[in-house]
């Protein structure tokens, strides 16, 4: 590996790590056809708290409303499916799906050129601080 390859696995990483590199949509539906039609997946419904009213405050009487939502689950590894499916390096624990090379040459390497290009060059000692300038531009109420 060149100092340029290491130099965008460092950065890729690092995005990765922070949670900026988004999920591109055209790969999530292909997974999610591809568990749609699986035997494995199974959905499951589950009661929340839909709403919470105190009645009384002296006796801690409280109204709860409930209301039930469904999640579809892999039924090999247990995972929600909506949240599975947008691990972008994840994979189907059966092998029906994963993160192929083809996937990041074809999707995220030019995000991460992009970003690279943005911030001033790839050199890994640059990246420690350069989210971090992002995110404080972001909050503007001087927390």
């Amino acid at each position: 590996m060149n100092n340029r390859e290491y130099d965008v696995a460092y950065v890729a990483s690092f995005l990765m790590d922070q949670e900026h590199v988004p999920m591109k949509e055209e790969i999530f539906r292909e997974r999610f056809s591809v568990c749609e039609g699986c035997e494995h997946r199974q959905q499951i419904k589950m009661k929340i708290v839909k709403d919470i009213d105190v009645v009384d405050a002296d006796s801690e009487t409280v109204d709860v409303e409930w209301e039930t939502n469904e999640y579809d689950v892999c039924g090999r590894c247990g995972c929600q499916l909506e949240g599975k499916l947008m691990e972008w390096m994840g994979s189907c624990p059966i092998n029906k799906w994963r993160f192929s090379y083809d996937d990041w040459v074809k999707h995220y390497l030019p995000f991460v050129n992009e970003v690279i290009e943005r911030n001033g060059g790839s050199d890994f000692y640059l990246w420690e601080g350069v989210l971090e300038s992002e995110n404080t531009e972001e909050n503007t109420d001087g927390e």
